[in-house]
């Protein structure tokens, strides 16, 4: 039985939105407002596997990533993907921990 693959595109929503946060000047409130997921295969059930994900820069606004998943030990390719997000959306603020 394999992983399912709504799992990995949150896997890798999450990391890039994770990776938008980390390179802003200034915490702020991210959505996600573009995602593009390619599957090349599924992971078995119990696999692990490791999302990578890359920082292509940003404007004001707007930030853009790519990364992808792949398995643990032998590094086989299960997804790749791109994302956009919408920098400073409404929603609570985000405090740094003091």
């Amino acid at each position: 039985m394999s992983l399912s693959t709504g799992i990995l595109t949150t896997a890798l929503d999450s990391i890039f939105g994770l990776v938008v946060l980390a390179n802003l000047e200034e915490l702020a409130p991210v959505a996600t407002i573009g995602l593009n997921v390619d599957f090349t295969s599924t992971p078995r059930r119990g696999e692990s596997v490791i999302c990578h994900a890359e920082y292509g820069g940003s404007s004001e606004q707007v930030a853009h990533v790519r990364g992808h998943v792949v398995g643990e030990e032998h590094g086989k390719m299960f997804a790749f993907g791109t994302a956009t997000f919408m920098i400073g959306t409404r929603g609570p603020a985000i405090n740094p921990i003091s």
